[in-house]
């Protein structure tokens, strides 16, 4: 069997963060960059670009409401038109500078709130798979395993990826639980994994209301902020090859 996981990077102000990001980057196949508009600068994105290609990983642009003050956490009240003239600048940001080292964006996922509200708003939904229809046709969108970003993605022939999390807790209908819940992030490293090898078995996994569902994703996330993030990617590496689980 093989894995696919991603890992939102890039989301530090300097160097040393970069430097803390590149040591999740063994264990993971890709990276989704913050480019400037719940956290990132050009100096991140640069560095996370450069660590990316030493390590072999697939790069992607994770754009976000740009508000920097929440990390992109908070639902903004603003204009379609706002808002995608913001996530077109931030994807392009990113897209100069891999341009600049000669290589390609892959994929695109939203963050934070954002990535929720897109799940949420139908009409939000459409108008997201629009801009990137019009834009970036032939990247990939990672999006919510049968949510509803992947359902207008395959409607509109777009490729993706359904995603599911390592380290969140779900609800019974199969979307995230705020991280307002208590214990919607989960910080214990052995809990991550045994949900991580669930997802990567397809077997159920518990939600944070007491319920049973079955999650099947192309790709499994770990959040670069979980304060465990290291400990839990060492510790996954290691489970996943004993269970002749390879890291594709």
């Amino acid at each position: 069997m093989k894995i696919d996981i991603n890992c939102d990077l890039g989301e530090g102000e300097n160097q040393l963060a970069c430097e803390n990001d590149a040591l999740l980057m063994p264990y993971i196949t890709r990276c989704n960059i913050a480019c400037g508009g719940h956290a990132g600068n050009e100096l991140t994105m640069k560095l996370s670009v450069k660590n990316a290609v030493k390590n072999n990983l697939i790069i992607g642009a994770h754009p976000g409401y740009p508000d920097p003050d929440n990390f992109g956490r908070v639902t903004i009240n603003m204009s379609f038109e706002n808002l995608e003239i913001s996530l077109l600048k931030q994807i392009s940001s990113l897209q100069k500078i891999c341009n600049n080292l000669q290589l390609s964006l892959d994929h695109i996922k939203f963050h934070g709130a954002l990535y929720n509200e897109i799940e949420s708003n139908p009409k939000l939904t459409k108008q997201i798979v629009g801009m990137i229809f019009k834009h970036y046709p032939t990247l990939s969108v990672i999006c919510l395993a049968e949510g509803l970003l992947m359902e207008n993605c395959k409607k509109n022939d777009l490729n993706y990826l359904q995603e599911a999390f390592i380290d969140r807790r779900y609800l019974k209908n199969k979307k995230l639980s705020p991280r307002t819940m208590v214990g919607s992030v989960i910080e214990c490293q052995e809990l991550a994994i045994k949900q991580a090898v669930a997802l990567a078995f397809h077997k159920p996994i518990e939600t944070i209301d007491k319920q049973w569902i079955t999650v099947k994703a192309d790709t499994l996330c770990l959040h670069g902020d979980n304060n465990n993030s290291l400990g839990v990617a060492t510790m996954l590496n290691k489970t996943l090859l004993e269970k002749d689980i390879k890291i594709r």
